[in-house]
């Protein structure tokens, strides 16, 4: 209340010195235009001087108002547009909680969606599909990799061993009955699991001819019972 109070002081003021350097023009001109006296002419100047004197704190006045209201302009256009920002940041913000909101509630959706598709697998499939982490997973198979790796050096390193063939000796028993011992050297080693020899037939040389010769023939057997006969 009590600025714009002093504002209205300041303006009655300057508006009242603005009138009273209008009326010392006036007079200052009539007096030189219809007066010869020394003294109406020095009135004249000096009103003149006075007239001069308020029109420069007038400008002066007035400059340093105007340089006071586009000061004032600029903080007032500063302050709208700070407030411009600011709403436009709260703006963005609002967008942004509701976008994130609108995210969340996807991914719930979209979880409720796997949820459900994973049970309908699970009953498909018979099994249940837990959830292991990847750090898990990649342990698990690091571990298995090491056992598998130090049973192989284990394996390199400890060599085989073989066990050496066993001579069994049989010793010669003394026979009282005089009788004759049982040579098992004298018979000859069996095979079993070789086949037995097929015998192939020897091919025919002469074919048809020599058919026919074996059988012009004789045999020895006819020559021995010929002979017998004729004895």
């Amino acid at each position: 209340m009590t600025q714009p109070a002093e504002e209205t002081n300041t303006t009655d003021k300057t508006q009242i010195m603005l009138v009273a350097l209008v009326v010392l023009a006036v007079v200052a001109s009539v007096v030189m235009l219809f007066s010869n006296s020394a003294a109406a002419m020095k009135v004249a100047v000096l009103a003149a001087l006075w007239a001069a004197f308020l029109g420069l704190f007038l400008v002066a006045k007035y400059r340093r108002i105007a340089t006071e209201e586009r000061a004032r302009a600029e903080e007032e256009r500063e302050k709208l547009a700070a407030e411009l920002r600011a709403e436009q940041a709260e703006l963005a913000a609002e967008n942004a909680i509701s976008a994130s909101a609108q995210d969340t509630e996807l991914l719930q959706d979209i979880r409720a969606q796997l949820g459900e598709l994973r049970q309908q697998l699970e009953e498909l499939s018979g099994r249940e599909f837990g959830y292991e982490p990847a750090t898990l997973t990649a342990e698990a198979s690091r571990i298995r990799e090491l056992e598998t790796a130090t049973d192989e050096a284990l394996t390199e390193t400890i060599p085989a061993v073989e066990e050496p063939p066993v001579e069994a000796t049989v010793e010669p028993s003394d026979d009282t009955s005089g009788a004759s011992r049982f040579d098992t050297g004298s018979f000859a080693t069996v095979k079993l699991d070789t086949p037995a020899a097929v015998p192939t037939p020897e091919p025919e040389s002469h074919g048809r001819r020599r058919r026919d010769e074996n059988k012009d023939s004789i045999s020895v057997a006819e020559l021995l019972a010929n002979l017998k006969k004729n004895k």
